[in-house]
């Protein structure tokens, strides 16, 4: 979704249309739906993105879709918003049960983890995530994030995966993710990868 469908930056005010995810503006062309609808009539449309449910709701009436795969990955949505139960029973030894509305199961193995490292003195950003978490380098000066790397296998062994990029490490299930995703909703749909 960021950096393709919506920018942070104005591109076109005179075709654009503004929306507010919550925290911050976005900006998408005004015939957006018409373009998705073009290829909906098409395939079914699936919307990929690290962003959290709860910063994602405010966007959905823009974009139409088929499918979504949010949070990396870990959370699925038809295109009612209902959450894709088989996908969440896969996930739910390390991330508990989550629902639509945001709510998750603080006692489950990832929210332990989240805590534990909350009272370590890591700042944790917090958009509102079911099935995982960030944390940020540059609110985390005086911590070394690379200290996490070490971490890393032991984590693995408990299902937790550590997925490094730009300016943050997501602590999220080893089994979910945007690739394992994927290749999950094209086997429910009956879609080889190659296609």
């Amino acid at each position: 979704i960021d950096g393709t469908l919506v920018h942070d930056q104005s591109i076109d005010p005179c075709s654009e249309r503004t929306i507010s995810d919550g925290e911050e503006s976005v900006y998408c062309p005004q015939n957006l739906p018409s373009l998705i609808d073009a290829i909906r009539a098409k395939a079914k449309f699936a919307l990929v993105t690290g962003r959290s449910l709860k910063r994602l709701k405010p966007l959905l009436p823009f974009i139409p879709h088929d499918l979504l795969l949010a949070e990396n990955g870990n959370v699925i949505l038809d295109s009612e918003g209902r959450i894709d139960r088989h996908w969440q029973g896969k996930l739910e030894l390390t991330t508990g049960e989550f629902d639509e509305s945001g709510i998750h199961d603080e006692s489950a193995l990832l929210w332990r983890l989240k805590k534990t490292l909350q009272d370590a003195g890591f700042h944790i950003k917090d958009a509102g995530e079911i099935t995982m978490f960030r944390i940020r380098q540059k609110d985390n000066p005086q911590l070394s994030i690379r200290v996490l790397d070490r971490l890393s296998p032991h984590l693995q062994a408990k299902g937790i995966n550590m997925v490094n990029n730009e300016d943050f490490v997501s602590f999220q299930p080893a089994n979910g993710g945007k690739g394992n995703g994927v290749k999950y909703i094209c086997q429910k749909e009956g879609i080889s990868l190659s296609e």
